[in-house]
Formats: structure tokens, sequence, C-alpha cells
């Protein structure tokens, strides 16, 4: 039945443009899903973005990651290949689709998994199978297509504005939520529109995961603890800050363990390094037990970080690393900057020195995730969220609150006796937070929504792909270039989308 399944989505039109042309493609060996197996099949195969990369180019838009010249193997190739999302060009889809960048239009990708929540919605009064096994479905596929839509308004559209709501009325991107052809091009909905169609879905699949009973779900598929993070991180951006502590608040109740990296660490005395276990004590690996869950068992920045240059010469830094500003961030017994990151190896003497590179939250063997959702970012949000409101109200109890959460994370983070943080300034609070944030969350896709959210700072990246000639690039405080550009080829199709 996956086959025919398949050429029943497939007939859809995913990139938005007109439906006439579609109408007239729709394959006459069409076979509709009859049972509810038939949509978890679709779902799956459909709806899940499993074991295709989301997004394989957004943290080269932060400052989060600087470039490397060097003589190396193919180090020309990489540069190039990172270089339109680096410098924020205007082209940079079209110039990512030239170089064969895989997975770069995530536009076309988030509307396809889009399409196919859809289908299985609009399928499920027309399929037999239990009323419960109904409801389960439903609740899986809004929950995914609310995160999908998340990602594109955050992505395609401006920031959410919590401090002058009026400016939530400019474009977001289209709402379409049948699977039915029209005869029409799909416009722009608001970004107001599209954080409420996100919550009005959420707030739907967590009433049916309640009727659902005891469900245990598979860290590779959605649950009720997905769509309460998802809604703790959507007020989070919307700046309702009690409804998102509320949200973390029942994450953490159910599943409040995180994983103790000291656990996986030694320092081997000998070569002076530091050694972390990998396969035992990643963050994403498949046994975490602050995972909720994951995608992207492919690695997602492979094209730009290894991927195209897998040999790194033997002393020569690669193409993209951790910028240094990220890298100083972390304190000397903050085991984060072993865990999280590659290491390159340059030896001096018997002193070496270390460069990090992207990617390291699991030991991306096939069966572990690399990206998705942690309990971490439940106490991340949590803390925000409390911080945010002791500078309102000066209320005593949500300093301690926020505290708590972040001294529980960090203990679980560093090595030897973990000394607890005490801030009393809410502002300082607030910015330690979302410094903690950026250390616990970096290459997760959290960082340019992250900026976005907070102000779109200035940014800078310094880019040389010939020796002896950097140029330094300037992303601007409040730059238009913070809301990227729908792809060309997607606007050629759909003229509402200019």
């Amino acid at each position: 039945m996956k086959k025919h399944i398949y050429l029943y989505i497939s007939c859809i039109a995913l990139l938005l443009s007109s439906c006439n042309d579609f109408l007239s493609e729709s394959s006459q060996d069409e076979v509709r899903p009859s049972t509810t197996s038939d949509l978890e099949e679709l779902l799956l195969g459909d709806g899940y973005a499993s074991h295709t990369p989301i997004f394989s180019y957004l943290e080269l838009l932060t400052d989060d990651v600087e470039s490397n010249y060097s003589d190396a193997t193919n180090q020309e190739d990489a540069l190039r290949a990172g270089a339109a999302v680096f410098t924020w060009a205007n082209d940079m889809f079209e110039q990512m689709q030239k170089n064969n960048i895989p997975w770069s239009n995530s536009w076309q990708q988030l509307y396809h998994w889009i399409n196919g929540c859809n289908v299985v919605i609009d399928q499920l009064p027309k399929v037999s199978g239990s009323g419960l096994a109904k409801q389960k479905i439903e609740a899986e596929a809004l929950a995914l297509r609310s995160f999908y839509y998340f990602l594109l308004v955050n992505t395609f559209a401006p920031a959410y504005n919590t401090a002058n709501p009026a400016l939530n009325d400019a474009l977001g991107v289209p709402l379409i939520l049948k699977s039915t052809v029209k005869d029409e091009f799909p416009k722009r909905n608001t970004v107001a529109e599209v954080y409420q169609q996100i919550e009005k879905d959420l707030l739907t699949s967590q009433k049916l995961w309640q009727n659902c009973g005891d469900y245990k779900a598979s860290v590779y598929t959605v649950s009720p603890l997905f769509v309460d993070l998802l809604l703790s991180r959507l007020y989070l951006y919307e700046g309702k800050w009690a409804e998102s502590a509320r949200y973390s608040n029942a994450v953490i109740a159910q599943k409040p363990t995180l994983r103790q990296l000291s656990k996986y660490y030694t320092y081997d005395d000998w070569q002076g390094i530091v050694l972390y276990d990998m396969a035992k004590g990643g963050v994403y690996n498949s046994d975490s037990p602050e995972l909720i869950w994951g995608y992207s068992i492919n690695g997602e920045y492979d094209a730009f970080f290894v991927g195209i240059n897998p040999h790194i010469d033997f002393g020569k830094l690669p193409a993209f690393t951790v910028s240094k500003t990220l890298e100083s961030l972390y304190e000397p017994d903050d085991i984060r900057r072993e865990a999280y990151f590659y290491s390159y190896l340059t030896m001096n003497g018997f002193m070496p020195e270390k460069h990090l590179l992207v990617g390291r939250k699991s030991d991306k063997v096939p069966q572990n995730p690399t990206k998705g959702m942690r309990v971490a970012e439940a106490y991340l949000n949590r803390a925000e969220a409390n911080a945010r409101l002791y500078l309102q109200n000066k209320d005593e109890k949500l300093r301690q609150a926020a505290l708590s959460d972040l001294n529980t994370l960090r203990a679980s983070r560093f090595t030897g006796t973990y000394q607890p943080i005490n801030i009393t300034d809410a502002n300082e609070l607030i910015d330690f937070c979302l410094q903690e944030r950026r250390r616990e969350l970096c290459f997760e896709d959290h960082r340019w929504f992250d900026l976005k959210r907070q102000g779109m700072p200035a940014i800078e990246h310094k880019f040389s792909i010939v020796s002896g000639q950097s140029t330094t690039y300037k992303l601007e405080q409040n730059s238009s270039k913070y809301v990227l550009p729908i792809p060309l080829e997607v606007r050629q199709r759909n003229p509402e989308l200019d």
C-alpha cells in the first residue's frame, strides 16, 4: 500500500503554484488510503521529517559560525558552497541550488510535509478504524503541521512583535490547511494569523491526546510532551511569559531528567586533552533521558562543514567552524565545549591547540537523531519566562525559580563541584538566560530565531576565498535580511508571493 499512498500524495501541489496544471496531471494509479493503518504509514512517510534535514544552512547566518581560508584540499569548494548564506546574499537559495547543496529548499520541503499532514487529516473521516486511533493520528498530524508552520513563519517572515502587536499584520506565509486542490494562487497570511493557527492546532492536538489515555511515544514520533514544549516555545516567542512557564512546567513535571555529562567525560593526562564518549553520552542519542523527539538522522551541516571537505588537511582548519565568540562563552569546567563540538587538533610540542567544528550532539550513527526537542529547552524557556516576569513585578519567588532552572541545567553540564550562580538584577538575569540558551541550544536551529526576537542585532562575518583578500560583511541591526527571501523558483510559480 505504501507505494500507492505515495502516488496519492504526490499529485498534490507542493510548491504553492497554480493548481490547473496539477489537476490535468493527476495520476490514474491513485489509490486512497482506506484504514487508519494506511494513514499512519502515510504520515510516517510524508508527514515526518525523519531522515531529511529541514535546514542545512540556518546556522551559517548566525554569529555562532566563522569562516577560515586555507589552501587545504577542497577548501575553496567548501567556502563557495556556504558563501551565499554566510554573507546574507539576496539570492542565497539560487546560489545554493547552483552549487547543488542538498536539502536547501526548506520552503518546498516544509510545505511537502504540511501537505502530508493535510492529506492525513482530510482522509480521517473516510477510513475505517477505531475512534481512538483516529484521534491519535489527528493529534500527531496537527502537532507536526504546527511545528512546520512555526519554522516557516520564523524563517520567511518578521519576528512576532510582542511590544507592538499591530506590527504582526506583516505578511507571514500562506496557511494551507486542506489538501484539496484549488484553482487559485495561495496568498500569504499575516504573522498574527499564522501564530493563531499554530496555537489553535496545538491546543486541539493537546485535547485529542488527552482522550487517547496513556501513550508511550517513540523518540521518533511526536507526543503530548512535544505539544507542551512547542506551546512553551510559541508563547515565549509571543512574550506570553506565564503561559510559556506553565507549559514548561508540564514538560518538566513528566520528564525532569537531564543527561549528566560528567559521567561520560575523562581527561587524558598524557595527551593533555579532554575525551568525551559521544557513543554513550550524546544528548540526542536515542537513549538520552532528556530527548523528547528527534529528527534529521543525517547530519544537516555536512555539506558545509564536512561533506564537501571530508578529509581536513593536518594542521588546517575546515572552511567553517564555531566562532570564537561562542567558544569563549564556555567556562573551563563546562563540559559542553567538548561534548557538543568536534575537535581538530594541531600539535605544538605536547600542547594541542583546539579548534572547534560544528555538530556533535549525538554520535550520528544511523539509529540516533541529531536535532529535535529536549527537556533542556523546557528549563531554559521557563527560566527566561520567569526572569522576564521578575523584571515586571519584582516577585522574589520568580527570580529564585529562574535561578533554580538555570542551576539545575548547568549542574548537569559541569565537571567537578558546580558552584551555583546567583544574580539579583533582573536585566542581568535575562541576559544570562539568553547566554545559557546560546550555550546549550547551539546548532539546533534556535540561534537565528532567538536573534530575531531579541532585537535583530548587527552581525559581522569576515570571509575570504582568495589568499590575503578578506572582506567583512555586515548584517545591520534590524536589517530586512533577517527575513529570508522566498526562493525564486517558488515565487515564479506563484506571483502572489512577490
